[in-house]
């Protein structure tokens, strides 16, 4: 009710109001209505469907406190209210994970988990060391405005780079993701509410940021790389997977990257609608992971589905040409936008895909097709509407700046699409390779993860096993 009345206010009045280190404007407002309903929806999932379990209680308070602790983080503009509520949520999140960790059988959480939670609050607290000390400010919004309006790019280099590393070990990006993976053993709210809402809090970071972000090219090529490198490994890896809620943990990684993507080309509205589309999204199901799939249909052969996916990007980019010129709105020139455009055509071409792969009956495949061309004009329209929506909800400007010019800029566009072009084809081309040395190479592998976390771990040994085998004293080959 306190969001709710908060988010009516900025509605009124968009002026942000500041009291005691925190500040209410648009976009906390938001953030923290989003953190309050997905926490209230995970809570009250446990305390119905973990109430024969012992120690429930426990649990459920500590799921409270990651929630009212999430939410004071949203709402923070104080450096130390912000450090501290970090610390808190991390010590909230290791007290959830390791709820089971008294059976034999359950995983212990609390080795990697927590040296890779550590190294991000150490690189988030020496950023906000570093803006204290050149520009003699202690809250978030004031350092944004002096980065944004200084004449130099050495300090605000060295801040944005170490908030982009702390925000990439958040948010679980590659190398330093396989720490998500490994907590699919946790209770499933207490996924749901690490998934939806305790993951989003670098990407709604990064968002505020914004302004300051903007002028370092160096900050966007290394987002650029590191989302494309976890879009890599974990979207193959979620394919492969068994079990539905190990497929939905790699795909956070998968998503998350392509949010920090967003953040690179400097298309923060984007960012911001995606770190709410994907919360909502994910809560819901790991919520409803227990619930039987449905059975899919036959895919297409891979000529036809590379045809299909072809077609239907193209149809998109002159869908959204006409959109564009109806609405006044000149066609996307700049690299982000661009990129972002480039997107949009691949996710129409898997919606004609899903639509004519299997066209079906004779007498369904009129309507079909007829449903693919209406999607290539309104998918591309409801993009457009709602990137503007949320540009002006959350109050960035949309006109061309120098954040959208330089080879950085063209490079940190062209690497994420080139990724996400790679994954489409290879997902076209998987009936092909199933049978095929190479396919049952890939799967090997990316079922793995591609061994990239194990690699990593390897280098941070800690005294705490990953496992604790079942039966101690039994031998094994």
């Amino acid at each position: 009710m306190l969001s709710l009345a908060g988010l009516a206010r900025v509605a009124v009045d968009p002026s942000p109001y500041l009291t005691s280190g925190f500040r209410l404007d648009r976009i906390t407002a938001t953030v923290a209505l989003f953190v309050a309903g997905i926490g209230l929806a995970a809570v009250r999932y446990a305390t119905r469907c973990l109430e024969a379990q012992p120690r429930h209680r426990r649990l459920t308070a500590w799921m409270a406190a990651a929630t009212v602790a999430s939410w004071l983080l949203t709402l923070s503009d104080s450096f130390v209210a912000m450090v501290l509520a970090w610390l808190t949520l991390g010590l909230c999140l290791q007290r959830m994970l390791s709820w089971r960790s008294h059976a034999d059988s359950a995983p212990l959480h609390t080795g990697c988990p927590w040296w890779w939670s550590v190294a991000g609050d150490a690189m988030l607290a020496l950023a906000f060391g570093l803006a204290w000390a050149a520009y003699g400010s202690t809250d978030l919004t004031s350092a944004v405005e002096h980065m944004a309006a200084d004449p130099t790019v050495a300090w605000p280099t060295a801040i944005i780079l170490l908030a982009t590393g702390a925000c990439a070990i958040k948010t679980a990006q590659v190398p330093l993701h396989g720490w998500l993976p490994r907590t699919v053993d946790a209770p499933t709210p207490v996924s749901a509410l690490m998934h939806a809402g305790i993951i989003n809090a670098g990407g709604v970071l990064l968002v505020r940021m914004a302004p300051a972000i903007e002028r370092v090219p160096e900050a966007w090529l290394l987002m650029s790389v590191v989302a494309s490198a976890s879009m890599l490994v974990a979207v193959p890896t979620a394919w492969f997977q068994s079990k539905a809620k190990s497929a939905l943990a790699w795909s956070t990684v998968g998503q998350m990257g392509f949010m920090m993507a967003q953040c690179g080309l400097c298309a923060f509205p984007a960012a911001f609608l995606h770190v709410l589309g994907h919360g909502t999204y994910k809560a819901w199901s790991f919520l409803g992971a227990g619930e039987v799939t449905r059975t899919q249909h036959a895919p297409a052969t891979p000529a036809r589905t590379l045809a299909l996916l072809a077609f239907g990007a193209m149809s998109s980019l002159a869908g959204l040409a006409a959109v564009a010129w109806m609405m006044g709105t000149p066609f996307p020139s700049t690299p982000g936008k661009l990129a972002l455009t480039a997107v949009v055509g691949i996710a129409t071409g898997q919606c004609w895909v899903a639509l004519l792969g299997d066209p079906g009956p004779p007498s369904r495949r009129a309507a079909r097709a007829l449903l693919a061309a209406a999607l290539s004009v309104a998918l591309p329209a409801l993009a457009l509407m709602l990137y503007l929506a949320a540009a002006a909800w959350i109050g960035v400007s949309t006109e061309s700046g120098q954040q959208h010019a330089g080879p950085l800029a063209w490079i940190a566009a062209i690497i994420p699409v080139l990724t996400i072009g790679c994954l489409a084809v290879l997902h076209a081309l998987m009936p092909r390779l199933e049978g095929h040395p190479l396919g049952l190479r890939l799967r090997v592998h990316a079922a793995n993860g591609f061994y990239v976390a194990l690699l990593v771990n390897r280098t941070a040994r800690h005294p705490h096993p990953t496992h604790r085998p079942i039966n101690p004293g039994a031998a094994h080959a």
